[in-house]
């Protein structure tokens, strides 16, 4: 979505869309607890979620003031899938000592 096509509610402020690539790099200036840098990431953890994720700004007079991230989570059936992997692999590992 356009900054033309924000959603404004009075003429000082206006929330629109914006990529999470962006959304990163105002979490990394604006030092967010989960974006903090670390040895591995000198310059910021970046957003490296695995499931579909979305990104607003909400400008106060032009002024970037806030931004969220919204984000799928981990299904059940995903989970449930993950957990049938893991004990498979572990029977074919007890299964490869036995024979």
């Amino acid at each position: 979505m356009s900054r033309q096509l924000a959603l404004r509610l009075s003429p000082v402020v206006a929330f629109y869309q914006v990529g999470v690539a962006e959304a990163e790099e105002l979490l990394i200036a604006w030092r967010h607890p989960l974006h903090l840098p670390s040895d591995e990431h000198p310059t910021g953890r970046p957003y490296t979620r695995p499931f579909g994720s979305l990104a607003f700004v909400m400008e106060d007079r032009g002024r970037r003031a806030a931004i969220v991230v919204l984000a799928s989570t981990i299904n059940a059936s995903v989970c449930k899938a993950r957990v049938l992997t893991e004990l498979m692999g572990q029977f074919l590992q007890l299964r490869r000592g036995f024979c």
